[in-house]
Parts: C-alpha cells; sequence; structure tokens
C-alpha cells in the first residue's frame, strides 16, 4: 500500500542542488531511505560514524527482544548483515568498507548456509559471515585475493555469474554441498552473539 508523505524540509533549495549534483530528487532519496529501512530492518546505516552506540543500542535492542519472548512460535530477532559486521568489527576482526563481503545466514528449510556471491569476488579479499541463527553465532572467514580457483565453485544454473554457494550447515568443514569445497582453512573466528 503506498501513503503520501509530506515533508518539511529546511533549506531545501540548498538540498536539491545538492541531490541535483547526483542526478536524484528529495522524492528519490526519501524512497531510497525507506527501502533501505524495510531492507535491512534496522537504522543502523544512519550511525555509521559512530559505532560504539549503534552496536550498544543493537545489542540493548535484540537482548529485550529475546528477553521478552514467553512464546516459543514467536521468533529470535532477525540479525542483518550491517550488524553481524559492525558486531564482528568491534571483537577486533579487520573489515573495512573495500572489502567483498558475503553475509548468509542458515536457510529456513534446508541445513545450508545459501548464497549467491558473483565470482569475481575470488578475485578480492573476500569476507563470508555465515550466521547460525539458531545457535546465535557468526563464523568468520577471511579468503585472500586469488586463493580458489574459478573452476572449482559452482555457478548458479540461470546466471553463471554467481556462485550456488550452499554450505552445510552444522558442519565443521564448512563444505559447499555443490562443488565439494571445504572452506575451513579459511576459518578466523566464531563468536556468539
Amino acid at each position: 500500500m503506498k501513503s503520501k508523505i509530506i515533508l518539511e524540509v529546511d533549506k531545501k533549495e540548498e538540498m536539491e542542488a545538492i541531490l541535483e549534483h547526483f542526478g536524484l530528487t528529495i522524492e528519490n532519496i526519501t524512497n531510497v531511505f525507506y527501502r533501505r529501512i524495510l531492507n535491512e530492518q534496522s537504522i543502523a546505516f544512519l550511525f555509521a560514524n559512530h559505532p560504539e552506540s549503534l552496536i550498544q543500542t543493537a545489542k540493548t535492542q535484540h537482548n529485550e527482544k529475546i528477553n521478552n519472548i514467553d512464546n516459543k512460535n514467536e521468533k529470535i530477532p532477525k540479525v542483518t548483515k550491517t550488524i553481524a559486521i559492525l558486531l564482528l568489527k568491534n571483537s577486533g576482526l579487520d573489515i573495512n568498507k573495500h572489502d567483498y563481503i558475503t553475509f548468509s545466514s542458515k536457510n529456513k528449510t534446508t541445513n545450508v548456509y545459501w548464497s549467491n556471491p558473483d565470482f569475481d569476488y575470488l578475485q578480492h579479499n573476500w569476507k563470508l559471515i555465515l550466521n547460525d541463527n539458531i545457535n546465535r553465532k557468526f563464523h568468520f572467514f577471511n579468503i585472500p585475493k586469488n586463493t580458489i580457483d574459478h573452476n572449482i565453485l559452482i555457478p548458479r544454473n540461470d546466471n553463471l555469474t554467481k556462485i550456488d554457494l550452499q554450505i552445510y550447515y552444522d558442519d565443521p568443514t564448512f563444505t559447499d554441498s555443490r562443488s565439494g569445497y571445504s572452506f575451513v582453512q579459511f576459518l578466523i573466528k566464531t563468536m556468539s552473539y
């Protein structure tokens, strides 16, 4: 359902001039803002320059939601890629905005972590975060560029530029079910949240 929202904008002309430089309008940027909140189910991106306060806020909100779950039918709150990165960075891991990062949670219907990163990731320093949303753990992998040959992993049937990555859940070798390739050699840290 679409709703019309009326905004009062201070310095409207100045904002329009800045956005025009990027080929955007206030309406465009507002839609992008709303979509990002809906997609990430978070406002973490607003606090990019204040990670400590964001991490504390995220932890507090997450713990409050967990503590308020009385009914077993209620779901544990979703952990987003943004929050995972901030929590892992806060634990001392080296993750920066130039890294190629894949975030994958356990699939709801099968026992795999499923994702489709581009094959291009293999030519860059690639960070892989597997989110065990049942046991509330992150498995963090650092895959240096050019350490996995393009021909080892299996592409998607409908898009040959993307890897069909399906790493077995609860497997200590972190083996991809499609190619048989084990990612355990790249495991840097397992962290509870």
